[in-house]
């Protein structure tokens, strides 16, 4: 659990309408968040700090990568991303100037700022445990996960001020479908490790330094769910002619299969399983046959018979991602109208017609209750960019008390609460470039077989042979 909060000031750098915060690494126009990768952010952070005078780009790049050697290029490529999105004119505070064969200057006034005091720990309070670092590199994408400890007045309060985030895997390969267990000492996660491999359910906990592999078969295996108590996982098993709900003990013994279901789940990023409060049912999206829409089912445990709880009509793809609310009466869920349009439902956990929450007509990546079951908490493009939201399900207007949850993250999905903790877990899908390599020897006998050199969490870009 998080130590005792204190409050402190924070400070941030402000120039013309622009302020940057050096802790959360964020860039705000009058106020709001600007969507900037955190590198760029790093480099502006740089020009900010050293305002009026020319920064040479050997100190930004040290600066910016002090842990790997970078060409030019990748400083320019940031220097170019500021400032469009700054769009500042010349002379004007925030302007960007470039010295040929020199640096860049960032054009002042800057003044640092204190603003109202946020939840911080003191600094003498020991770190709650972290999880350690973990990540995942696709060929062009890498998803990261990252937990969030978070003070308790969080889940209350309008809006988070300060929070404390740790990376929780860094691995090679695909990571996602993240799940906290219910005490928020680890984590459950899905882990591709190449691309011809199938998925697998991994568990690592905060006095481990490496995962440990819960699923048993060879088979694809999907959206891990904790039991109430922390001594079980559920997660999805896919095999090439069906799927079935699988249960498994964490201090071993036999397996339990809970019936089957569709082979797939075309594709969509959500999580797919959640298992309720009082540890009796499992709460499902499946699907009779490949051509019906995707509807939330229950499973009894006792006797792995299914109950359907929501119905759609095609065209619609279906309802995903069902959640338990921490009382366990009802589930809320996300409804997939077409790939480019999800909201936000609940139902009641016996039946009966499900009530609609947001009306953004955008995307909805992923959400889950906070442990209160005042808010849930989703990620959507609502404003143009991917953030964490906030929303009250038993406000008569749900969609007005929409807020934003003041966590900063690069496309965040596939969230997870713990239900007795102050943390939360979800996934990044930032960019990733890899080397690759091709023989072009081969390629001219028409095998042109790509192969992968350099593969890490972070980009790797602009190859060069040595002669």
């Amino acid at each position: 659990m998080p130590p005792a909060f204190s409050r402190r000031p924070r400070v941030l750098f402000r120039f013309g309408p622009f302020s940057i915060d050096p802790v959360a690494k964020v860039l705000l126009r009058d106020g709001r968040p600007v969507q900037l990768r955190r590198k760029a952010v790093e480099t502006l952070l740089v020009l900010v700090e050293n305002s009026g005078r020319v920064v040479p780009k050997a100190e930004l790049m040290a600066a910016v990568w002090p842990d790997r050697v970078v060409e030019e290029a990748n400083l320019v490529q940031n220097i170019a991303v500021v400032r469009r999105a700054l769009g500042v004119e010349q002379g004007q505070p925030g302007h960007i100037e470039t010295y040929p064969g020199r640096g860049y200057r960032l054009v002042g006034p800057v003044e640092a700022v204190e603003e109202e005091p946020g939840l911080e720990a003191p600094a003498a309070a020991p770190r709650p445990a972290s999880l350690r670092r973990l990540a995942w590199a696709l060929p062009a994408l890498a998803l990261t996960l990252a937990a969030l400890w978070l003070a308790r007045s969080w889940w209350s309060a309008i809006g988070l001020q300060e929070f404390r985030r740790v990376p929780v895997t860094r691995l090679a390969g695909k990571e996602f479908h993240p799940a906290l267990s219910p005490d928020g000492s680890a984590v459950a996660f899905v882990w591709e490790q190449e691309p011809d491999q199938p998925a697998q359910v991994w568990l690592i906990r905060s006095t481990e330094t490496t995962p440990r592999r819960v699923s048993r078969t060879p088979n694809r295996h999907i959206s891990p769910a904790w039991s109430p108590d922390g001594q079980a996982l559920a997660f999805l098993r896919l095999t090439d002619t069906g799927g079935e709900v699988v249960i498994t003990s964490l201090s071993g013994g036999v397996e339990r299969s809970l019936g089957g279901g569709l082979p797939t789940r075309f594709g969509l990023a959500h999580r797919h399983l959640d298992w309720s409060p009082d540890g009796q049912r499992l709460a499902v999206d499946d699907s009779p046959s490949p051509g019906e829409p995707l509807g939330i089912f229950l499973v009894l445990l006792a006797t792995g018979e299914r109950q359907r709880l929501t119905r759609v009509e095609p065209p619609y793809i279906g309802d995903v991602d069902p959640r338990f609310s921490p009382d366990g009466r009802r589930l809320a869920f996300i409804r997939v109208f077409h790939r480019a349009r999800q909201e936000l439902f609940v139902v009641s956990a016996n039946g009966g017609p499900a009530r609609q929450l947001t009306f953004d007509g955008r995307q909805i990546s992923g959400h889950d209750w906070t442990p209160d079951g005042k808010w849930l908490v989703f990620g959507s493009d609502r404003d143009g960019s991917f953030k964490l939201w906030r929303l009250r399900p038993d406000s008569p207007r749900p969609a007005e008390t929409v807020a934003f949850a003041g966590i900063y993250a690069d496309y965040p999905i596939q969230i997870s609460i713990g239900r007795a903790s102050e943390a939360l877990v979800y996934s990044v899908l930032p960019q990733d470039l890899n080397i690759w390599r091709l023989d072009l020897g081969r390629a001219r006998q028409g095998r042109a077989d790509w192969t992968r050199v350099i593969a890490s969490p972070v980009m790797d870009a602009s190859p060069q042979y040595s002669p």
